[in-house]
């Protein structure tokens, strides 16, 4: 519910591309999609 939320209120959204995600989110269009446990030290 919540990445539909932020898609409705247009908000750009970052989750992971699992399960259905990928079917509602759209990379670089209405969000972005990242690989599970993937991450950017700092």
């Amino acid at each position: 519910m919540v990445i539909v939320e932020g898609l409705y209120d247009g908000l750009p959204v970052i989750t992971t591309n699992v399960g259905g995600i990928p079917e509602i989110v759209k990379d670089g269009i209405n969000g972005y999609l990242v690989k599970p446990k993937d991450f950017v030290s700092s």
